[in-house]
């Protein structure tokens, strides 16, 4: 059942409004300045969990629940990590980074995700917040908070659902599978697809920061230039001259950067408004989590037709 679920996320009808991204903090963005990436040690699944911040009502934590755990099993199947030495424990500081996006309850200070506990060996944590505002057109943001100090990844992660779009109790088929998408798009920027991390991207087998993975244009386009997508576009539009790929120039500062350009991706999953249209998770993004040094794909990924060109 969980499989044909996760097929879910591909092809779908988005509706509501559209997710956003969240600038990380200047404290997070100088942890990137000394990392120390261990390039022999081994590949293995992605572990996510999720935390409720707030006690949403039982209808809404079922809704929440269905859709985050098919979201998480997506990306634990098919993402490979190089895993940190250490739990992740919640300090001060972190809770300070979340403040005035999501602020963390004082009893969660000094909790520790312990990597012996089964099935909460957690390699990235998201806290889930929840609001009802139908005057905020947003139905979900989400942002990376910490990062790795050895590897750069996102190990703490934030994701604010406005529930004024997501009523349980008149929610479609349809409905359901365009919140599924949501979920997807939002862990994919916890995940590091933000535009504040790529100057950062390195080289995951030798931990080379790549020099000039991205620039802009006369016309403040964001062109990520690293080399698997470069190459990607190179391939699907058959020109060996493309040397960089635009990202969303509009839409806000939530949006323009951390998202690929509409006009150009149309139906791709990280674009970043609405559309009436199916859509998928393409190689582009999956390129894109590869390029960032901190993720490389299962090959069974390829083997399941989850895939678009």
């Amino acid at each position: 059942m969980l499989e044909k679920q996760l097929l879910f996320i591909l092809f779908i009808l988005q509706t509501t409004c559209s997710p956003s991204a969240r600038k990380l903090s200047e404290r997070t963005l100088r942890k990137l300045d000394s990392l120390s990436v261990n390039t022999s040690a081994p590949w293995e699944p992605l572990r996510v969990t999720f935390e409720y911040v707030n006690d949403p009502n039982t209808q809404t934590r079922t809704f929440l629940d269905s859709i985050f755990s098919i979201a998480g099993v997506y990306f634990q199947k098919h993402l490979l990590i190089r895993r940190s030495s250490s739990s992740l424990t919640v300090t001060e500081t972190i809770m300070s980074e979340f403040q005035g996006f999501i602020d963390l309850p004082s009893d969660m200070l000094s909790k520790t995700y312990d990597t012996d506990l089964v099935l909460i060996k957690c390699y990235q944590v998201f806290y889930v917040s929840t609001m009802n505002n139908d005057s905020d057109n947003t139905l979900a943001s989400c942002a990376p908070i910490d990062l790795d100090s050895s590897t750069g990844r996102p190990v703490f992660a934030g994701i604010l659902w406005n529930m004024a779009y997501s009523d349980p109790t008149t929610l479609t088929n349809v409905g359901f599978e365009a919140q599924l998408a949501t979920a997807v798009h939002e862990m994919l920027h916890g995940l590091g697809f933000v535009s504040d991390l790529f100057s950062k991207f390195y080289d995951s087998v030798d931990g080379t920061v790549y020099t000039n993975s991205s620039s802009t244009d006369a016309n403040s386009v964001i062109l990520l230039q690293t080399p698997r997508v470069v190459a990607q576009a190179q391939k699907h539009f058959a020109c060996s001259d493309i040397t960089g790929v635009p990202m969303e120039n509009e839409g806000g500062s939530g949006t323009a950067g951390s998202h690929w350009e509409r006009a150009l991706f149309y139906n791709e999953m990280m674009t970043g408004s609405d559309m009436v249209s199916s859509f998928a998770i393409t190689d582009f993004t999956l390129q894109l989590l590869q390029d960032s040094g901190q993720y490389i794909q299962q090959l069974q990924i390829l083997s399941i037709g989850l895939l678009h060109s």
